[in-house]
């Protein structure tokens, strides 16, 4: 049992989040530490749901933090870790309809999505570094508004922070037969900022 009492840190600081006594928490187990993350449940109750069914199907066990941008979102829940070193893309299920309501500030986790499909979010998170609610990106309005439906809590961004520190590699495309999975292996050169090499799993608390 959690209760969320405080105000998201953020330079808008006008985020309250008014949750229930009783609300999901899920830990992230990565290679760095581990971190909580309080769910909105009633407020984004299907967003939440379309969520845990991949955390209760531990479609994310051994998945990595594909993308990273300074001061902006580290994104995950794209790809699985393979054994020989390859990104297997993770099984979606349906898309989950939009529930834009809260704001994309520090520390926050919400859905991603396709550009210019509002609609479209399936298994891909992101957690946001930093305010992105009021600044360029403009997350709470861009294609229909970004789905929070969370936050790290306690000290989880100090992993947040150490994960988006890593060194970044960049991957090529392994393509097989037709209708056969795309994988993706590290180059040993970094020429592109599009992968972190940390692995993570999700459990339920």
């Amino acid at each position: 049992m959690f209760k969320l009492t405080s105000l998201i840190g953020s330079t808008a600081g006008l985020l309250l989040l008014a949750l229930n006594s009783y609300a999901t928490t899920v830990q992230f187990q990565t290679s760095l530490g581990d971190f909580e993350v309080i769910l909105f449940d009633e407020q984004t109750p299907k967003t939440v749901e379309n969520f845990l069914q991949y955390v209760n199907e531990e479609a994310y066990e051994d998945s990595i933090v594909h993308r990273s941008a300074t001061n902006f979102v580290i994104q995950g829940g794209g790809f699985n870790l393979t054994e020989d070193a390859l990104f297997n893309p993770i099984n979606i299920h349906s898309q989950v309809e939009n529930e834009a309501y809260y704001s994309n500030v520090r520390a926050t986790i919400s859905m991603a999505k396709r550009s210019g499909l509002p609609d479209s979010a399936t298994s891909q998170w992101f957690i946001n570094l930093g305010n992105n609610s009021t600044n360029s990106a403009n997350l709470d309005y861009a294609n229909g508004g970004y789905t929070v439906f969370g936050q790290v809590i306690g000290n989880g961004m100090d992993v947040v922070d150490a994960i988006a520190a890593l060194p970044i590699h960049n991957v090529d495309n392994e393509t097989g037969g037709r209708g056969q999975p795309r994988t993706y292996r590290y180059k040993t050169s970094p020429k592109k900022p599009s992968l972190y090499t940390t692995t993570l799993s999700l459990f339920m608390m």
